[in-house]
Formats: C-alpha cells, sequence, structure tokens
C-alpha cells in the first residue's frame, strides 16, 4: 500500500484541481457503461432500494447521470475541481469530507476515485457514515490501482492491491460482495459494501 505525502492540504488541492483541470479538459473519462450497467443490474438483481445516493470524484459527471436514469434515483456528484460546477447535479466538494445532512442519508455511493485520496481510510470512514441502514457503498479498484508505474502520480496519490483495498475497507464497513467486469484497465473489481456490524 503506498500513500503519496504532500506539503499540506493546499498542494493536495492544487495537484488534484490540476488533474480534474486537465481531465475535463480533456473530457477524459475513466467510468464505462459496462460498469454502470453492471452495477444497476447488480442492485436490480438484488433487490436493493435506492432513493438517494452520491458519487464521488465524477469529473465530467458520467456517472452521475447514467445512474440517475438507470436507478431512477435522486443521484449527486462531487468533485474537487471547480470546473464542475457547470455540470448538472454536480457540485465542488473534496470527498474527504461530510457535508451538513449528508450522515445515514444515502443508499447509494459510488467511487472510482478512492486512488485520489490522500488519507484513504478517513475517506472511507467519511463515505460509510452517509450510508443509510441499509445503503450500499460501490468503491471501484482496478489492476492500474496497484502498478506504480501506470497509477501512482503527483494526483493518482493511494496505490494498493485489491487485498488491501478490501482490508481496508473492513477497517471501516464491511465487505458483502464483489463484482468482477472485464475492462481494458485490465481487470476491474467493484467492491460492494455496507456499514460494519449490520445484516446484509
Amino acid at each position: 500500500m503506498r500513500v503519496l505525502t504532500y506539503k499540506d492540504e493546499d498542494d493536495y488541492r492544487e495537484k488534484q484541481i490540476k488533474m480534474g483541470t486537465e481531465g475535463f479538459r480533456d473530457k477524459s473519462v475513466w467510468v464505462t457503461d459496462l460498469e454502470i450497467k453492471t452495477i444497476c443490474d447488480y442492485i436490480k438483481q438484488q433487490g436493493i432500494k435506492i432513493s438517494k445516493g452520491v458519487c464521488h470524484g465524477v469529473r465530467l459527471g458520467t456517472e452521475v447521470r447514467d445512474f440517475r436514469n438507470m436507478l431512477d434515483a435522486d443521484i449527486i456528484g462531487t468533485d474537487i475541481c471547480p470546473l464542475v460546477s457547470s455540470v448538472e447535479n454536480v457540485i465542488v466538494h473534496d470527498f474527504h469530507y461530510v457535508k451538513e445532512g449528508w450522515i445515514n442519508s444515502f443508499d447509494f455511493i459510488y467511487s472510482n476515485s478512492l486512488d485520489h485520496s490522500n488519507r484513504p481510510k478517513e475517506c472511507l470512514e467519511s463515505w460509510f457514515s452517509c450510508l443509510t441502514e441499509n445503503g450500499r457503498c460501490f468503491i471501484e479498484w482496478t489492476v492500474s490501482d496497484d502498478d506504480i508505474d501506470s497509477s501512482f502520480s503527483y494526483a493518482d496519490c493511494f496505490g494498493a492491491s485489491s487485498e488491501e483495498y478490501k482490508k481496508l475497507i473492513n477497517e471501516v464497513g464491511s465487505v458483502v460482495d464483489t463484482i468482477s467486469i472485464p475492462s481494458n484497465k485490465g481487470g476491474t473489481i467493484v467492491f460492494v459494501c455496507k456499514k460494519r456490524g449490520e445484516d446484509v
């Protein structure tokens, strides 16, 4: 497990905004249609009820739009880059922090951006605090998240194996299932998680 150390929080924000701005202007999208569809199919097959959710680290808001449509739910997105203020249903926000009114309020949380956290355990604690009793958090891991040459950069600041991801999640909540999705990223696993100590 590797976590990049920054000079301070301003340095972290500056680096994240720099990468976010570049990706926004390049219209770079990491999530795929197959991943979104597979997660939505899983939710429907499992009978998980979703009325309100949040996606963290969304850049162009692709996942927000698609999850809203496929789940017919009130889903918003967050991103640290100020350019996202122009994207529908997306707010400028650092996902390490919890906004007022979010505690115990989301049935659904999704992110493929945990690798952009310089404090991944604290980040997960914030996310899990926002889940409802029966809510589920979907956290994406790809092979590149464990490849220091292709993933670990000035903004991709957290790298770990899938087992290390799972162990870290279980320190905060509980991994109740995994979804394997074929992808051009070398393989994608989505960890399906819930608050610790609650029945599945």
